[in-house]
């Protein structure tokens, strides 16, 4: 398998008003951008942290 090659990494914040918003970090350029995620994709993430731990 060859050598991966980082191409953007994201963080994901849970607010205190228990919201989500993601982080978008391009390494490249060293510029990020955070953003909410809309509600019905933020319902789910509960679960799919869940999962990923």
């Amino acid at each position: 398998m060859a050598d991966a090659t980082l191409i953007m990494r994201a963080e994901l914040y849970r607010e205190a008003d228990d919201t989500f918003s993601v982080e978008i970090v391009d390494p490249n350029t060293g510029t990020s951008e955070r953003q909410p995620i809309p509600a019905q994709y933020a319902a789910m993430l509960p679960q799919v942290i869940a999962m990923l731990k």
